[in-house]
């Protein structure tokens, strides 16, 4: 074998293990994003439970003007991208 010959084989090799590499970082991306998904619906579901638990408690329906969707907004703390209204303008919009 020639060195041309060995550097092709050289490169080839190195080649599929980079697609492998490749491949493996995407699945874990994917993963990663599925279980942050999955927290997220969760945390959604339970602030609304315990929203639908002060709003309605024991009724069929919320009796309105309480404004706790408001006041939550103002209340809680910042998120971490330093901006207050992100974290909960969300539920403002879902609930409100």
């Amino acid at each position: 074998m020639m060195e041309n010959d060995i550097q092709e084989l050289i490169l080839k090799d190195i080649s599929g293990t980079y697609q492998q590499i490749r491949g493996v970082l995407r699945q874990a991306r994917s993963r990663v994003l599925q279980v942050a998904n999955a927290g997220m619906v969760a945390c959604y579901w339970q602030i609304g439970r315990l929203i639908i638990k002060e709003e309605q408690p024991g009724e069929t329906r919320a009796a309105y003007g309480k404004g706790l969707i408001k006041e939550l907004h103002k209340d809680l703390p910042m998120s971490s991208d330093g901006d207050s209204s992100s974290a909960t303008s969300g539920l403002c919009e879902i609930f409100t």
